[in-house]
């Protein structure tokens, strides 16, 4: 049988051409929604009707029109909100983006390395924008060669550590990446660009750092897929007692200060004189 003689119209019944011949009893409008229309929303409804996406247009909508100190208020409440990992990329960006615009280098550091370095720590965009504002804190340029480090420890050493902390990541990448050839020309561009300032750091430096700053890459490296095992993070098994205490951040806690140099860059308290040995280029030994 040849299927293809028959006509569309063939298979139509009566009953959809009746439909076709009836006209709608009412017109349909599409809504439209006006540009800002959250801001309306969030301002009339109660607190507890406003949904965390819809405080989050909000907050970004505010950043992306100049308003950024109503923008850092906005993300600021976002934080206190956050119960899961989901968003805190976002949050912590906008929030550190919005200090920077008003000139508050320090906070907006602490913002990116409390909330975004938390939860990803083999960035390497991350470190580079860390590596950014302690080289706008010390005022000088990330990446010169060779790189200005002080003698005594302050911002210019927790730069270094942050493009030396990128370089290591890249070299653990090697060989493994996922994205094909576009992602291995973007991280070899990186690589050519970060290894000649950390390699024209002190060896001293380069020592104590690369040892403190590699564990995890070291770790996460050999990991076999035996010795782990997958978690699904959004089952209702998993134990999320303290889930919102550890994702809540206060960024303006006295608790919470000088963390982040405590807990990667602990292993400048451990030199004495950075430059006790002359300059000669450890990384390629």
């Amino acid at each position: 049988m040849e299927f293809a003689i028959f006509s569309d119209d063939f298979f139509e019944t009566e009953e959809s051409e009746q439909k076709e011949q009836t006209a709608p009893e009412s017109s349909w409008t599409a809504h439209r929604s006006e540009p800002g229309w959250f801001h309306e929303v969030c301002e009339r409804a109660c607190e507890s009707d406003v949904s965390f996406s819809m405080k989050h247009l909000r907050a970004n909508h505010l950043y992306f029109t100049g308003s950024y100190t109503e923008a850092v208020c906005a993300f600021t409440e976002l934080v206190k909100l956050m119960r899961t990992g989901n968003h805190q990329r976002e949050v912590a960006e906008g929030l550190a983006r919005s200090l920077l615009k008003l000139g508050d280098t320090k906070l907006s550091l602490e913002a990116a390395t409390q909330l975004a370095i938390k939860i990803h720590s083999m960035n390497t965009d991350m470190w580079l924008k860390i590596a950014e504002c302690y080289s706008q804190i010390s005022r000088i340029d990330p990446y010169a060669v060779p790189f200005t480090l002080s003698k005594t420890k302050d911002a210019t050493w927790f730069a270094a550590a942050s493009l030396l902390r990128v370089e290591i990541i890249l070299k653990s990448l090697v060989g493994r990446e996922s994205g094909g050839a576009l992602k291995k020309k973007r991280n070899q561009k990186l690589q050519n660009r970060v290894h000649p300032v950390v390699a024209s750091l002190p060896p001293i430096f380069i020592s104590k750092a690369h040892e403190a700053l590699c564990r995890d890459v070291f770790n996460l490296e050999f990991q076999t897929q035996d010795e782990s095992e997958f978690v699904d993070l959004g089952s209702s098994k998993l134990d999320k007692t303290g889930e919102n205490e550890e994702s809540v951040v206060t960024i303006t806690s006295e608790r919470q200060e000088d963390w982040f140099e405590k807990q990667w860059f602990s292993f400048s308290d451990s030199i004495q004189d950075v430059y006790c040995v002359p300059q000669v280029n450890m990384c390629d030994a």
